[in-house]
């Protein structure tokens, strides 16, 4: 069952990168980013995981998306079980397969 893109988009759109990241990382505002040790790989002594309005990448490890990708990597869960933490945290409902 495949969200439409629309979805995803308004999605997107309605979570904060800083505010969604910093639930689970230490941030600090750098300038138009923010800047935090990322939680995807080990022996980050400094901040390599920037966090921009509506998307992250590290430059440690390369990591880098969208508020779903993070969602999904960081709670080890599929794709559309991510959209979902954040639809709901979003107070949107996840459309079904035929809308």
């Amino acid at each position: 069952m495949a969200i439409s893109s629309l979805f995803s988009d308004l999605l997107r759109e309605r979570i904060s990168m800083p505010d969604l990241v910093g639930r689970s990382v230490y941030l600090e505002a750098s300038g138009r980013v923010w800047k935090g040790r990322c939680p995807f790989h080990e022996g980050d002594d400094l901040p390599s995981l920037y966090a921009y309005d509506h998307g992250f990448h590290c430059f440690g490890c390369g990591a880098h998306g969208d508020a779903i990708k993070f969602v999904a990597r960081t709670r080890s869960v599929t794709t559309r079980e991510a959209m979902a933490a954040l639809a709901s945290a979003a107070g949107l409902d996840v459309p079904g397969a035929d809308e």
